[in-house]
């Protein structure tokens, strides 16, 4: 489990993404495959000095290439711990989804967000996954293919309030909503 860690964008607020990284809303609000400035620009910087990752673990370099905005070295890290198998490849195959989709937009990072949910079913990252392709389709303006990404995750503790505000908030979702508490609305163990 990682810490949550603010890397909001000076004067806009960040969101938290419960055990994962607090991200800039402005990551999470552009518009359909727009990159914004500042991780445009930081995704082609030349990525820092390997002496500013002595002595982390592969996991630990990758994700301060993360947080330091240099989303393209960071994924190519992601995607080897996540061949690897170890004990955090699904945090790393959401890490290198999420470093897509800071780079690259929602267009290029719905399929991996999927992947993630598909090669790791049940896990955190799963779930959280399974969120951000809901945002994604949603931004991307794939309205249906949202509402059926949040429904999948009605029956998930750690998702489903904020599920189920999102499919009220993509209107004549709520009558269709189970009621909190219900037995549909328990996470399956």
């Amino acid at each position: 489990v990682l810490p949550v860690v603010s890397a909001g964008v000076e004067g806009a607020p960040a969101l938290t993404t419960g055990v994962f990284e607090t991200l800039p809303a402005a990551d999470l609000a552009r518009a359909p495959g727009e990159t914004s400035a500042p991780a445009a620009a930081r995704s082609s910087e030349t990525r820092p000095p390997e002496a500013a990752l002595d002595g982390l673990d592969p996991f630990e370099q990758a994700l301060e290439l993360y947080r330091q905005g240099h989303y393209l070295e960071a994924q190519r890290r992601f995607d080897r711990i996540t061949r690897s198998a170890g004990s955090r490849a699904a945090e790393a195959a959401l890490y290198a989804a999420q470093s897509i989709r800071n780079a690259s937009g929602c267009a290029a990072a719905v399929s991996r967000f999927e992947r993630v949910r598909l090669d790791f079913p049940g896990s955190p990252s799963a779930y959280e996954a399974a969120w951000r392709t809901a945002k994604c389709q949603q931004q991307l303006g794939d309205t249906e293919a949202a509402r059926q990404s949040y429904e999948s995750l009605l029956q998930v503790t750690s998702h489903a309030e904020r599920a189920r505000t999102a499919l009220a908030g993509l209107g004549g979702a709520a009558s269709r909503l189970p009621a909190e508490g219900s037995a549909s609305g328990k996470s399956p163990r």
